[in-house]
């Protein structure tokens, strides 16, 4: 389960990886330097690491139900 800021904003990561892949394809970025595979790879094994680590930190309905009483 994952937080609604963590989402929202896995929403607007989204987005833009969709922009910049349509910008790629209709070769917006002629003559700029593109990332390499390897940095994208990066970037996105980081936003992995993180969406992990928030989703550790979300309590469950349970555990809130345990803290505030049914």
């Amino acid at each position: 389960r994952i937080a609604l800021a963590q989402w929202r904003a896995l929403a607007r990561v989204g987005s833009n990886l969709n922009q910049i892949a349509a910008a790629i394809n209709s070769a917006r970025f002629s003559g700029a330097s593109l990332p390499s595979v390897a940095d994208i790879r990066e970037v996105l094994l980081a936003l992995r690491s993180t969406l992990l680590a928030a989703r550790t930190d979300v309590e469950t309905d349970e555990e809130i139900d345990q803290e505030t009483g049914p």
